[in-house]
């Protein structure tokens, strides 16, 4: 395998002609099964850059199917996608390319994007699927709404969506709001998870997880908060409280 990533690469220079079908081409020539450690690295380096570019409209039109793919594959916990499963995310859409749903598989198979299996098809490398998956859970959505519940699964020891929250946490324009969205859902899952999985600092290590990659995005960004055992020490804090107040029942302060 050749790894050209840097400089005048062809990969650079497909990213400045906007080619986005032809991205994983120009990083991959054969698969190898040490790819997915690299392909997360490659995905996370360019992300940045994929976001801006300026893609011919077949281009867009491509995207757009192919994160409504990426999201229905993630949300089913699947890999794997039915031609029936591709032709409803052409309805989700942008339903106007129904009729041509067979040119425009044949089209991303073509681009190496999507490779046929024996129940359809499917991204070519999982973290590619979980990279569009992240694009799909923000859809718009300012609020989280949409990510919520997934982040919910995260906190409680779903490692399915993992990386998929580690892109997501990326794509905000604002690391304050998102380090604070992050931060309340953590203390709110706390309180319906097992007390055993919180004392163990797992939810603790989940939540760092994303405040790092919030951080690696945002290099100049200073949290409030300190780097980690948040929820632990929030806990904690509140049991004192609570034994505390214990203590002073019946009591007189003067």
């Amino acid at each position: 395998m050749s790894w050209v990533i840097f400089g005048q690469s062809p990969l650079s220079l497909s990213l400045r002609n906007g080619v986005f079908g032809t991205l994983l081409q120009h990083a991959i020539r054969d698969p190898d099964p040490y790819f997915q450690v690299h392909d997360r690295w490659l995905i996370r380096q360019l992300a940045p850059d994929i976001a801006k570019i300026d893609m011919p409209k077949n281009q867009d039109d491509k995207r757009l199917v192919l994160v409504e793919l990426a999201g229905r594959n993630h949300l089913n916990g699947s890999r794997d996608a039915t031609v029936g499963d591709f032709r409803a995310a052409i309805k989700t859409s942008l339903q106007g390319l129904l009729p041509h749903s067979d040119d425009l598989l044949n089209e991303l198979r073509h681009d190496g994007l999507l490779v046929t299996t024996a129940a359809g098809v499917r991204f070519r490398h999982l973290s590619f699927q979980e990279y569009l998956a992240a694009e799909f859970l923000q859809g718009g959505d300012q609020s989280g709404q949409r990510a919520k519940p997934i982040l919910r699964k995260f906190y409680g020891g779903d490692d399915w969506w993992h990386d998929v929250l580690g892109f997501y946490v990326t794509r905000t324009s604002n690391p304050t709001v998102m380090e604070e969205w992050l931060i309340k859902q953590a203390v709110s899952a706390a309180r319906s998870l097992n007390s055993a999985y919180v004392q163990s600092l797992e939810l603790d290590k989940r939540l760092n997880f994303l405040r790092k990659a919030l951080r690696e995005t945002f290099p100049s960004y200073t949290s409030r908060y300190p780097e980690g055992g948040i929820i632990s020490e929030s806990i904690q804090r509140g049991t004192q409280i609570i034994t505390q107040k214990k203590t002073l029942v019946g009591v007189r302060i003067e």
